[in-house]
């Protein structure tokens, strides 16, 4: 199994680039007839931002998102919590920070770290 950068998910849903987006497409469905394609909690959330900044409304990318957890030959880290992130999202909660947050299904997701414990980080 591989694990593919935001940037090359991105170039594929955004079909901004000719070459390139072809090429990201091409390559994605290489690897997943193969040995599948492996996305981290931090893309999910990356691949949030890049398309919410290139002018996709929330419900696109939701659906987007949605999609990797169905999609044969993908394998998101944690595929609950994506989902989980999703739910939240249409309840106010940006996806890629209830992912970032650690969501639990059917739940708010709960801060941790020295923000939840009352304690600013160093230098903030």
């Amino acid at each position: 199994m591989i694990v593919v950068d935001t940037n090359v998910w991105a170039r594929a849903f955004l079909a901004d680039h000719v070459g390139q987006s072809s090429r990201a497409r091409q390559a994605l469905a290489h690897a997943r007839s193969k040995e599948g394609v492996f996305v981290p909690l931090v893309v999910v959330a990356d691949l949030s931002w890049v398309l919410r900044a290139a002018g996709w409304d929330r419900e696109r990318v939701l659906r987007t998102l949605e999609s990797l957890l169905r999609t044969r030959g993908v394998t998101p880290e944690a595929p609950e919590l994506v989902q989980a992130a999703v739910d939240v999202d249409l309840h106010g909660v940006n996806a890629p920070d209830a992912v970032l947050l650690d969501c639990e299904p059917g739940k708010r997701p709960r801060r941790s770290g020295p923000r939840a414990a009352g304690r600013a980080r160093p230098g903030a």
